[in-house]
């Protein structure tokens, strides 16, 4: 299964959760996330480099696709499943791999931010009229989306993975952006690292414009559930 939402949204919360429901009707069920397959600190850098918002990862192209294609085709194939652990605390924030995790789980899922969103069909999705309140984008940020849009290309094969995906879709989508500050508050008071300031505020420019709104919007998922400011779910 995967699971869709926005940066901050409760996709990790939710995970916990359905573990732990999982363990009380005596299901194994394993939540990890596609940040868990960030590349190795080098090649992160170099994948994130010259990049308009200066983000150290989250974008398409950031990602082991290859290894998490294994992993995946390995847990169907063997019900082991093998899988790294992705800290982003290190790194001063920018974060690194911190070990692997071994499990057997009877149900796998992975959630992301841009899990299961499609490509681009038409140039005029590449615009900026679909942003509101927000600054309009340059032309550097328009340059990188078909940088974006090759990256997302990558991510296809594994969507076709999943049997089922899940969107947890904001009713308004500039809700991301609250979210993720609280997210890294929280961060930043258990870990002592996380992304403040400046690259946060560049964080959120990049959620706003680095894949169009209406590809992030309208995830092809099997089940839609819709959340308002405060994570509450107002229709599923």
């Amino acid at each position: 299964f995967g699971i869709s939402g926005l940066p901050g949204c409760g996709k990790t919360s939710l995970g916990k959760w359905i573990e732990a429901a999982a363990l009380e009707l005596n299901w194994t069920v394993k939540v990890i996330s596609l940040d868990d397959f960030y590349l190795p600190s080098k090649e992160l850098d170099e994948a994130m480099a010259g990049n308009p918002w200066q983000v150290p990862r989250a974008l398409p192209g950031s990602h082991s696709i290859q290894l998490l294609k294994e992993t995946i085709q390995a847990w169907k194939s063997t019900g082991h499943l093998k899988s790294p652990h992705f800290d982003k605390s290190l790194r001063s924030g920018n974060g690194d791999r911190a070990g692997w995790s071994f499990s057997n789980p009877d149900v796998l899922v992975i959630e992301g931010w841009f899990l299961g969103c499609q490509l681009n069909k038409g140039k005029s999705n590449l615009r900026d009229d679909y942003l509101i309140d927000i600054e309009p984008m340059t032309s550097t940020e328009k340059d990188y989306q078909v940088v974006i849009q090759r990256e997302l290309k990558k991510y296809q094969s594994i969507w076709d993975e999943f049997e089922r995906i899940w969107h947890l879709k904001a009713i308004d989508f500039m809700s991301t952006k609250r979210w993720k500050t609280q997210q890294e508050s929280n961060l930043q008071r258990e870990r002592g690292a996380s992304l403040h300031g400046e690259a946060l505020d560049l964080f959120h420019r990049m959620v706003q414009t680095s894949i169009p709104l209406e590809s992030i919007q309208s995830v092809k998922s099997d089940v839609i559930v819709q959340l308002n400011q405060a994570r509450q779910i107002r229709w599923v």
